[in-house]
């Protein structure tokens, strides 16, 4: 899984996306967004290492978890709305689905 390329695959074709920037450890890269934003791995799953940043001082132990499972981190902005989901099994569409989180954010303790 790579979210960083499936994003710019997704802005290619004009499939709406939130802004994100690739972090880079050794460049000291800050979004231009505002808070709050989401930090997570790129290569992980949708929930693993995943933190809502409300100041920058809530950064270093976004990415400090963020780390934990992945060398690239995406800086994305944060959508407030609704969750929707809709799952495939054996090439067959599920129901729609509504995720609504048991706290602030739905990440893996939530699953």
């Amino acid at each position: 899984m790579d979210k960083n390329m499936s994003k710019l695959i997704a802005k290619s074709i004009k499939v709406p996306t939130p802004e994100w920037i690739l972090f880079e450890k050794d460049v000291n890269t800050e979004p231009n967004f505002n808070y709050p934003y989401i930090v997570k791995p790129s290569s992980e799953g949708s929930t693993y290492g995943l933190s809502i940043v409300n100041n920058k001082d809530e950064l270093p132990l976004a990415l400090e978890l963020a780390s934990k499972f992945s060398k690239e981190i995406l800086i994305e902005a944060y959508i407030p709305g609704r969750e929707l989901t809709i799952g495939i099994l054996d090439n067959q569409t599920l129901p729609i689905i509504e995720i609504r989180p048991s706290h602030n954010l739905y990440d893996f303790e939530c699953k």
